[in-house]
């Protein structure tokens, strides 16, 4: 229900726009949820993307160390081949020859190897031979403290006295098998020559089947190393098979595998390109939003197509209604409520713009409606009622008000020259011969009673009044004509009192 003294037109305008709020608040609404929703989505997929990239580093630097060891392990297990060999001991432990070093050892790690430095080491500093891949060099000197070489033969020197065993004559290596060698091999990350590189050293010893004794005392140790960028970093890529794999000098981060020399000193990093499978995960986000917002828009354009088919429905009847509120049942005219309303704005409008008022009552219904019955006396006031439709046109509203009363809200003109105009024309029309069903033929006149606004009045009661006063006077008069209630003003009788006996005569006509 609308609130008191809300306009028609306003009713009207907010009961149309209605429906449209309701379907945007459902476009809303979907669009609200398809936000939440994605935005949940992309929640989950960040969440998601960041766990299986971290997953995905995880596993990536967990394959590079196990890759890395298994270099050591390998390196570890080229070494034994010569260093656990009675050849190599009596060569070079027993009898320093170095043609065998020459041809055979250093030739051996370098080319069947592939290691780049090779160094024979005895007393745990005192360098022996020293060859950069097959080029030995027999020059003897004392290591320094702090050189990688030494610092690896003096661990692997500890090693082997934790490893041997006595025997007769002397002592040897305990059984080791090739899958244990990791056991009696040290390793270590060190610069060689100015480049980081991967350390191996053991001890020679003979064969584990010879029954040749080594003396007590620190034995000859084989150093040898693989430099970690060109071939190394090839191969090793070769079994994990990352993208833009390189070694990085000085290279460090919390998310990299950085390695530590043998001084404590951080040689750099290897850094590669991670797989980042989060990516796809997106691959899968992005269509399920896309498809969660077009199923929630189909649905919100289905809801919406279905308020606005019931919306239609609601307003047709809605409109229908109001047809039967403000419309005459009889005559489709202007019923007493519809022309009250609209005579009220008119009197709103006032002084800006004037209108008019003519009260019509027509003259020998009564004897229409005896002869003919209600069936004639229906046909002829919808008759009339056509006609002073046509007359008035646009430039006013005709209304029916009572069984043979009829009045019009003339707004388009005030002026007395056409109002006189548009009076003949409503006499002489609806004077004019009527056809009733059965085909009988009869006629009505009419009188009129015109009042101006705001001359007559201020208010749609005034106006009114005076619209009636005159159309008494103009029964009076004879029927048949208009009388304007401005030229009552000079009559004799009171405006007022013409009004109230105006009202009694029409009512009891």
């Amino acid at each position: 229900m609308q609130e008191a003294g809300t306009p028609p037109f306003e009713r009207r305008a907010q009961s149309r726009y209605l429906p449209r709020r309701i379907s945007t608040l459902v476009f809303l609404l979907a669009f609200v949820l398809i936000t939440i929703a994605g935005a949940s989505l992309v929640h989950v997929g960040l969440i998601a993307s960041r766990e299986a990239d971290a997953q995905a580093e995880a596993n990536e630097i967990r394959l590079f160390a196990n890759a890395l060891h298994d270099k050591k392990v390998m390196m570890a297990r080229e070494q034994l081949a010569l260093a656990r060999w009675t050849k190599s001991y009596r060569n070079i432990a027993q009898k320093f020859n170095p043609g065998y070093i020459r041809k055979e050892l250093v030739d051996w790690i370098w080319n069947d190897f592939g290691h780049s430095r090779t160094y024979l080491v005895a007393d745990g500093n005192h360098l022996l031979m020293a060859a950069k891949k097959d080029q030995a060099d027999f020059t003897p000197r004392i290591l320094s403290a702090d050189d990688p070489v030494a610092a690896m033969a003096g661990r692997s020197i500890a090693r082997f006295m934790q490893n041997r065993e006595p025997m007769s004559g002397g002592f040897r290596q305990k059984h080791v098998a090739a899958m244990q060698v990791e056991s009696i091999a040290e390793f270590a990350f060190a610069t060689l020559d100015g480049q980081p590189a991967l350390v191996s050293a053991m001890a020679i010893v003979p064969d584990e089947d010879d029954t040749i004794a080594m003396p007590d005392g620190a034995p000859v140790i084989l150093v040898s190393a693989k430099f970690l960028r060109g071939e190394f970093s090839t191969a090793l890529n070769a079994q994990l098979a990352f993208k833009d794999f390189a070694f990085e000098p000085k290279a460090s981060g919390p998310d990299l595998p950085a390695l530590q020399g043998i001084d404590g000193r951080q040689l750099g990093a290897y850094r590669w390109t991670s797989a980042q499978p989060g990516a796809k995960i997106w691959s899968v986000v992005i269509p399920v939003i896309a498809m969660l917002a077009a199923v929630l828009a189909l649905a919100a354009g289905i809801i919406a197509h279905g308020i606005g088919r019931i919306s239609t429905r609601l307003e047709a009847s809605e409109a229908k209604n109001r047809q039967l509120a403000l419309r005459d049942a009889l005559t489709g005219l202007a019923n007493r409520l519809h022309f009250t309303q609209s005579l009220d704005a008119a009197v709103a409008r006032l002084p800006h713009l004037p209108f008019a008022v003519l009260a019509c009552d027509l003259d020998r219904f009564k004897a229409v409606n005896d002869t003919f019955g209600h069936a004639g006396g229906d046909t002829v006031i919808r008759t009339v009622a056509d006609r002073l439709a046509q007359a008035v046109g646009s430039a006013g509203l005709v209304g029916r008000t009572g069984g043979d009363e009829f009045v019009i809200l003339l707004t388009g003109f005030t002026d007395r020259p056409r109002l006189t105009v548009l009076t003949r024309q409503i006499i002489a029309a609806v004077l004019a011969p009527i056809t009733l069903e059965e085909g009988a033929v009869t006629d009505v006149g009419v009188s009129l009673g015109v009042a101006l606004a705001p001359d007559q009045g201020h208010t749609a009661d005034a106006v009114m009044a005076a619209a009636d006063a005159a159309l008494y006077v103009a029964k009076e008069r004879g029927r048949g004509i208009a009388v304007f209630a401005q030229d009552l003003a000079a009559s004799s009788e009171p405006l007022s009192e013409a009004t109230e006996t105006a009202r009694h005569a029409i009512h009891a006509a």
